[in-house]
């Protein structure tokens, strides 16, 4: 990451071995550009509890970066350890999400919507394709919508555990063979495209191929 010219910090492995695949599978990455031609680099921090410290040191030596996370972290109810509060507390001089965490999440805003929340994120760098952040519950039959991999079943029913049975337990393996064996979704198009305007690469243009010279040779 030290050496990217962009980082992209998601939360859980699953997710490390699927993005880049799918990203660089887009639509969006034809125009734009695949995440090895933008020199992206991945990081997994290891829950959701754990941006900080990583984040902190990218902030510090002033390398753009970029959140995934699930849904969870957006919870009114996570504390202190919300993932903006997070973002607040690597060092982000942010002084619009300070004022939204201070009047409004710290407020305890009961108007606040997963919905409100999220779109608060995108602008700030912090985004997520979990379409809710409701947890799991299996000792109450609660499904949960807040994980990437409830994303990815609502893409593809069944097929992480599929996953599983072909590569074992290896949550990156699992991850990058789903991407290997589902086309990439027209959600993760556009999320790729909202990452690369978070590193404010948006409007970058694909590298050009090695031209041709006229003996049909490639140039180098």
């Amino acid at each position: 990451m030290l050496f990217a010219t962009g980082a992209v910090l998601v939360e859980g492995e699953t997710e490390l071995g699927a993005l880049p695949l799918w990203f660089e599978q887009s639509e969006t990455a034809r125009t734009l550009g695949t995440p090895g031609q933008l020199h992206l680099g991945f990081f997994s921090v290891g829950g959701e509890k754990h941006f900080t410290p990583v984040l902190a040191l990218l902030v510090a030596l002033g390398i753009p970066w970029v959140i995934v996370c699930d849904g969870g972290p957006f919870r009114p109810d996570m504390g202190g350890s919300h993932i903006f509060r997070q973002v607040l507390n690597a060092g982000a001089r942010d002084d619009t999400l300070r004022a939204f965490v201070e009047t409004r999440l710290g407020a305890n805003d009961t108007d606040l919507t997963f919905e409100k929340i999220v779109t608060v994120g995108r602008d700030h760098g912090v985004l997520t394709l979990a379409p809710g952040w409701i947890r799991a519950d299996k000792k109450n039959g609660i499904v949960g919508d807040e994980s990437f991999e409830a994303f990815a079943d609502s893409v593809a029913p069944s097929k992480l555990s599929e996953a599983a049975q072909a590569v074992g337990s290896s949550k990156v393996r699992m991850g990058r063979w789903f991407a290997e064996n589902v086309p990439c979704p027209d959600e993760v198009d556009r999320f790729y495209g909202q990452v690369l305007k978070a590193l404010g690469l948006a409007c970058a243009a694909a590298p050009a191929e090695s031209p041709s010279l006229p003996d049909g040779t490639v140039a180098r």
